[in-house]
This record gives C-alpha cells, sequence and structure tokens, in this order.
C-alpha cells in the first residue's frame, strides 16, 4: 500500500520548527500514478480519492495474493 499526499510532509515540520517557515515548493511532489506503476510491473493497482471509499478496498490485499 501507498498512502500518497504528494509531499515530503517530515521535511515540512522540519523546515518549520528550526526556520519557523516551510518553501512549499520544497516539499511538495509531482503527481505520481502509483496505481498504474504497480500495474506496469504486474502487481494490482488501485487509487482511492476520497477517504469515505478507503474502508471497502483495505482488505483487498489479504484476498488478491496470487501466485507470482
Amino acid at each position: 500500500m501507498v498512502f500518497n499526499d504528494s509531499a515530503y510532509r517530515v521535511l515540512g515540520v522540519y523546515e518549520r520548527v528550526r526556520f519557523s517557515d516551510v518553501t512549499g515548493s520544497l516539499i511538495r511532489l509531482p503527481s505520481i500514478d502509483f496505481a498504474l506503476l504497480a500495474r506496469s510491473l504486474g502487481a494490482e493497482g488501485i487509487t482511492i480519492t476520497r477517504r469515505e471509499n478507503s474502508s471497502h478496498y483495505l482488505w483487498m490485499p489479504l484476498i488478491l495474493i496470487r501466485p507470482w
């Protein structure tokens, strides 16, 4: 499972503590389609965009076990 918030949150926390500010362009990441990346490597890949839909998909890795 990949949880992607498109940012280096830990780096942002460090900047805020050390310098009292956060450089947004430094902690933001480009949009990456991790589901597409997973499928390109032969794994199952889905994208969940709404938190309320996540509980439905959390059990999926347990039943999608297949031989490699």
